[in-house]
């Protein structure tokens, strides 16, 4: 049986309809991209683009914006996978991580922003399943919420999950091949995207 799922800060006190309203503002938009073409899809956004497709398509722009891997398998939480475990199921994939004889691979980066007085650091965390096409957000921290609170951080421009988590992807995709053919592989369709363990007390209390 899968772990219930907890709310990360107990109960949420109700929010404002403006802000339960720009949610699904949101959440439309979103789906009415994904059912466009890419000429359209990029109309959407803000600004406006002749494309949705991102600017950054190679696992090097990692490198070259100063995001360095990090090793954290071993202090994953194995209840993080536990609680996925009916899902997993009910779409015939595999729970366990690499390390446990899974097929679920653990990527993490952390952006190197050349600021030692800064406590922490914009980083990036996914689990990624490319056997059976399985993205799943599970620690994220963007650059955008370091400058939030530090007026001296500089934002890079690879900045977005979306570009960061499908750049892993790729990454993950390379240690899924064979080591000899490393630089060739194709990546594996993303056939499912799970959030987990959401800890933005906004997007909580809209749910």
């Amino acid at each position: 049986m899968s772990d219930p799922i907890q709310w990360p800060f107990g109960a949420q006190d109700p929010i404002c309809d403006d802000t339960y309203n720009a949610a699904v503002e949101k959440g439309t938009k979103l789906l009415e991209m994904l059912t466009s073409n890419d000429r359209d899809a990029g109309q959407l956004m803000n600004p406006a683009r002749p494309t949705a497709q991102s600017d950054f398509t190679s696992r090097q722009a990692l490198a070259n914006h100063n995001y360095t891997t990090v090793s954290v398998e071993s202090n994953l939480d194995k209840k993080a996978m536990r609680s996925l475990k009916a899902a997993f199921e009910g779409i015939g994939a595999n729970a366990e991580l690499v390390r446990d004889g899974g097929t679920n691979h653990v990527v993490e980066h952390c952006h190197s922003h050349g600021l030692k007085h800064l406590k922490t650091a914009a980083s990036f965390q996914q689990i990624c399943n490319p056997a059976q096409g399985v993205l799943i957000a599970y620690a994220n921290d963007s650059p955008s919420s370091i400058a939030h609170s530090n007026s001296l951080f500089t934002v890079p421009s690879l900045r977005y999950w979306s570009d960061v988590a499908y750049l892993q992807w790729l990454e993950a995709c390379g240690k899924s091949s064979s080591e000899s053919h490393f630089a060739t592989y194709d990546p594996a369709p993303i056939r499912f995207v799970f959030r987990l363990r959401i800890l933005n007390s906004i997007t909580s209390a809209v749910a």
